[in-house]
């Protein structure tokens, strides 16, 4: 659900792929493994959960398919564990609010929105009509030769855990 929630964001322009990429691994990091759920909750010992990570690599199975083929763990217990590893991790909608993306209360509007209407864009029709627009006033242009190009409005950058290391000194241009 968290995944469908991020790509819902991407969808509806409030996040960028890469943002979203972002926060797609730091909650990857974030999750626990199967293996150490399964000794934690003791439903395999370390001993058991080692042979499977071996054999897991021989047969190139997840460790789940070969317990229960192996008939260690039954089905419920393979569930229960996959319930686990999906609470264990961060959500992406706590994620974005963690990393500056969106605030608690944006965060909590656009799930609700999300969970009943799912992809569905977001409806501006519910809003008043403005009263009347406003007649945009431009400036003179200069000479053709003095125009430069606009500058382009920076998005917000989000607030990841870890600062950025700076490499390199930029020196500004001599004048």
């Amino acid at each position: 659900m968290s995944l469908k929630f991020g790509i819902y964001l991407v969808e509806q322009r409030i996040v960028t792929p890469e943002q979203f990429c972002g926060l797609v691994k730091i909650q990857q990091e974030s999750t626990r493994s199967i293996a150490s759920l399964a000794i934690k909750h003791n439903i395999l010992t370390i001993k058991q959960v080692s042979r499977l990570q071996d054999l897991a690599r021989i047969r190139g199975a997840q460790l789940l398919e070969i317990a229960t083929e192996d008939k260690l763990i039954d089905r419920a217990d393979a569930n229960r564990l996959m319930r686990l590893q999906e609470q264990s991790g961060e959500t992406i909608r706590s994620l974005a609010v963690e990393c500056g993306l969106l605030t608690e209360r944006q965060a909590e509007v656009l799930y609700n929105h999300f969970l009943r209407h799912g992809s569905r864009p977001i409806s501006l029709s519910h809003r008043q009509p403005a009263e009347k627009p406003h007649r945009v006033i431009r400036p003179k242009q200069k000479p053709a030769s003095a125009q430069t190009k606009p500058a382009r409005p920076s998005a917000p950058s989000p607030k990841f855990r870890k600062s950025p290391i700076i490499t390199h000194e930029t020196k500004a241009p001599i004048q």
